[in-house]
């Protein structure tokens, strides 16, 4: 197979798509009756809509090749710019103008032409003059119309008229099918350790075409209750994104891998929680429902049974904002499907460090990428944000001294470089850049490092942008420390907190004999004579019901060594009860227990405050590195973490338990703390984030 391909010579790989025939692609991208490869020509950049066609049989076998000479390419002058193209098409009617530039057949000469496809139709320009070649409206279809926000509701001021050619009948395609999560007083009885539950939940309905024929709803971005709102605005909205998401990853030649089986796509809107707040807000048919501060994308898999479990990707009416209006969320959402659909990075595996979110900061890192990419803005989600501006922004500067031990921003570190170069390129060399990433994910797998994904990228984007590129984008990676980039923190004593916020995975159910530790570690100096070390944070509770019990925080261990890093080693527990067990060349030093009385968080009276502290002592100067851990089978956040290092040693404290000779010695846990509540205002909307 390899050498047929070899002998067609196609001198621009990158614009050849294969076709398979008779159902899907098997090895080697056959189907079951061989396939059909296409060569588009590429002149000067832009592609030619003229593609040379070569048949295979099913054995791999050229059959016949279809082509015809090339008409003259006419280079004289240069083209418009996009926006230009866009502008003069929308002077036809309402829409969302959408612009491609390529080389067509006009009367016998090759000619660049913008085609624009603008509302119902499709506007042809000659891409040196403007002028208008020809307008073609999408008759003998019924073609429904709606209203979509391009990007969300902060950047564009209305929205726009769009078409969706593909819901004659329903928001549904072979692609797509959007659902709305509507309130018909669904209960759905679930049986946990604690008991059975009636949990009163929406009902996710397909979005049928409404009488009139359009989808032309008006949004409500600001929702005075989100628990009740359920509006129609948001499913067409979501629809016509996600295709517009499709046809961008189409562009670049994305087709799913072999194992993701079927690759519709379910989308749901309007997703909210139950009330958990008492027994009858939760199993009332008639009581509100909550609003679901975030989005996230599932399924795509074989479950238990082998039963294919449809991908999916749903968008909370939030309490304050609908997650669904905003397109960059869309967009990184079905940015999670796409690597998904290429078995790309998905599960971090246990490091030296102890558990690790490196691989699914890769994914969050690359659906970010993604969303950036089709919108051409760096910063993601300025709705959904609120008060915050944007949810994350991909034109910073964060290095690996700034991670957090969370995938969603632990990603930042190798994405932003890819960014930053992407803004340097022109707009055929951007899609070049689009399509390496894209092509990366199949590469990489499920669990790669930065530096697996560095390499990777680099060896491609070198292949197709030349060797100058790649170095630059290596250059920018080494400045930020991703090719060793431990997730070691420095906690500098004095300098208020060091880390807004981090995570502990949780036991599960005692699958993890004895503790099992966070995703960072923080090291700090310990001056000549010793010194006395205190670690503060907050832990939040939820005052509602626990059905599954796993709101109340717990105490959280504090292991710890000298040096620059604690070592973690995941063995086999060897017990009945538990399935392995978490070894580290440190040792405990202290437990954090909870101090003070718990105060109502400003943002959200349903949540409480709980601050805790532990100290302990350190007789000899030199560097020390440690490390919160959980025993208890819930994961834990710990918020707004200060380490304060007091000089000296009291002479009664007794000798800790240490390996390596750490010097460290436990001390009195009871240490006053006053809450922390000035800290936490934008705690209430750090639950907003994109999946």
């Amino acid at each position: 197979m390899i050498l047929w391909i070899a002998a067609l010579a196609f001198a621009d790989p990158a614009r050849e798509t294969w076709v398979p025939l008779g159902g899907a692609a098997g090895d080697g991208g056959l189907g079951p009756r061989g396939a059909v490869i296409r060569h588009r020509p590429v002149i000067d950049g832009i592609p030619v809509d003229v593609a040379r066609a070569v048949w295979l049989d099913a054995a791999g076998r050229v059959r016949g090749v279809y082509d015809r000479p090339l008409p003259a390419a006419d280079r004289i002058g240069s083209p418009i710019p996009p926006e230009e193209a866009r502008d003069r098409a929308s002077r036809m009617g309402p829409g969302v103008p959408r612009a491609r530039i390529s080389w067509q057949d006009e009367g016998g000469v090759l000619r660049r032409v913008w085609t624009v496809e603008v509302g119902p139709r499709v506007v042809r320009l000659d891409a040196v003059s403007g002028g208008v070649l020809s307008v073609d409206e999408l008759t003998g279809a019924d073609v429904p119309l709606a209203r979509a926000y391009v990007h969300n509701p902060v950047i564009d001021p209305d929205p726009a008229e769009v078409a969706l050619p593909l819901a004659v009948d329903a928001l549904s395609d072979d692609r797509v099918e959007a659902r709305n999560c509507l309130d018909l007083g669904e209960i759905r009885t679930v049986e946990l350790d604690s008991g059975s539950w009636d949990f009163h939940v929406c009902t996710p309905v397909l979005v049928e075409r409404p009488a009139d024929g359009d989808y032309l709803f008006d949004p409500v971005p600001y929702p005075g209750d989100g628990g009740r709102d359920e509006d129609a605005f948001a499913a067409p909205h979501v629809y016509w994104n996600v295709h517009e998401g499709l046809a961008w990853f189409d562009g670049l030649g994305w087709a799913p891998s072999a194992e993701f089986l079927d690759p519709r796509l379910v989308v749901t809107v309007n997703q909210r929680d139950t009330d958990l707040s008492t027994i009858e807000s939760s199993s009332d048919p008639d009581a509100a429902l909550i609003g679901f501060d975030n989005a996230y994308s599932t399924g795509g898999y074989l479950d238990g049974d082998e039963e294919w479990v449809l991908p999916e990707l749903v968008f909370g009416q939030g309490t304050e904002v609908d997650f669904g209006y905003d397109a960059d969320v869309v967009h990184h959402e079905l940015g999670h499907y796409i690597v998904r659909s290429l078995g790309g990075p998905s599960r971090s595996g246990p490091g030296p460090y102890g558990p690790s979110v490196r691989a699914n900061s890769l994914n969050e890192g690359f659906a970010d990428y993604f969303s950036s990419a089709i919108h051409g803005d760096p910063a993601l989600g300025e709705y959904v944000a609120l008060e915050r501006g944007a949810i994350r922004d991909l034109a910073g500067s964060d290095t690996c001294d700034d991670l957090l031990g969370e995938s969603h921003y632990d990603g930042l570190p190798f994405v932003q470089p890819l960014w930053q170069l992407r803004e340097t390129l022109t707009e055929p060399d951007r899609a070049i850049l689009d399509a390496a990433v894209l092509d990366s994910l199949p590469l990489l797998g499920t669990g790669p490092d930065f530096a697996d994904a560095a390499a990777v990228i680099e060896d491609l984007v070198a292949e197709r942008l030349g060797p100058a590129t790649a170095d630059l984008l290596v250059g920018e990676w080494e400045s930020r420390g991703i090719y060793d980039c431990p997730p070691v923190v420095e906690a500098a004593a004095g300098a208020g907190a060091f880390r807004r916020f981090t995570l502990l995975p949780g036991s599960y159910d005692g699958s993890v004999a004895g503790e099992i530790p966070g995703y960072l570690q923080f090291r700090t100096d310990v001056p000549e004579g010793g010194a006395r070390l205190t670690l503060t944070f907050l832990q939040l509770e939820y005052l509602g019901l626990d059905p599954y019990g796993i709101e109340e925080p717990m105490p959280l261990e504090i292991i710890g060594r000298s040096g620059l890093q604690l070592t973690w080693e995941r063995v086999d527990a060897g017990t009945e009860t538990a399935a392995v067990d978490w070894v580290s060349d440190g040792a405990p030093v202290g437990l954090a227990d909870r101090v003070g009385t718990p105060e109502p968080l400003a943002s959200d009276p349903a949540y409480a405050v709980h601050s805790y502290a532990a100290s302990w002592d350190v007789r000899e100067a030199g560097s020390y590195v440690f490390q919160l851990a959980n025993s208890h089978p819930r994961p834990a956040t710990a918020y707004e973490l200060v380490l304060a290092v007091v000089p000296g040693v009291p002479p009664a404290a007794v000798q800790g338990i240490y390996r390596g000779g750490s010097g460290c010695q436990t001390a009195d846990r009871g240490a006053a703390l006053a809450p922390l509540l000035a800290l936490l205002i934008a705690l209430g909307s750090s639950r907003r984030a994109a999946s």
